[in-house]
């Protein structure tokens, strides 16, 4: 299915659309593990992003690229796709759900780099946000991110001080999470 829509979507490039559905295409190729072909959707879909100045695609570009290093193992590619997916979503001001996913991935790579500080600053951002759009699944996973990385720091105590007991009705991986730490 892929294959037939990506020459029409490719052909479309010039358009802001044809740009998001390369992109979207990508991210398609991504779940079926056809990383290097979704690498090169991307790339294509931000540089139009940037002829045509849609800095939200080229934003949401930045974090599948990021996607692509984080599959290939590439920590310190992923962590520098990530920053300048944050600092994109910083100055045009997005504030949506999957910008503070990509904070807290970019935390997490933060964590694997040995930058604890960078991740424990990025984390209590991301919490707070959370708590405050009420995302409850994620806030718990961010949770035990943060919990993760205390550990990492030799610091039990504040780790479960971090976690705070799930709503009732969280989802199964939240209550999971909770119940690892």
């Amino acid at each position: 299915l892929v294959e037939r829509y990506l020459p029409l979507a490719q052909a479309q490039i010039a358009d802001p659309l044809g740009a998001r559905a390369v992109a979207e295409l990508g991210c398609t190729l991504m779940t079926c593990d056809r990383v290097a072909q979704a690498a090169g959707l991307f790339e294509l879909a931000q540089q139009a992003a940037i002829e045509q100045q849609d800095w939200t695609l080229c934003q949401e570009c930045h974090e599948h690229r990021a996607w692509v290093h984080d599959h290939r193992g590439e920590i310190e590619q992923s962590a520098a796709r990530y920053e300048a997916a944050q600092g994109l979503a910083l100055r045009l001001g997005i504030d949506r759900q999957p910008a503070r996913i990509g904070r807290a991935i970019l935390a997490r790579r933060y964590k694997e780099l040995g930058r604890y500080r960078e991740a424990l600053s990025l984390l209590d951002l991301t919490l707070q946000e959370q708590q405050d759009t009420q995302e409850v699944a994620l806030t718990g996973t961010t949770q035990a991110d943060l919990a993760g990385v205390f550990l990492w720091l030799g610091q039990p105590a504040r780790a479960l001080s971090v976690m705070k007991p799930p709503p009732a009705d969280a989802p199964p991986l939240v209550q999971r999470s909770h119940h690892l730490m």
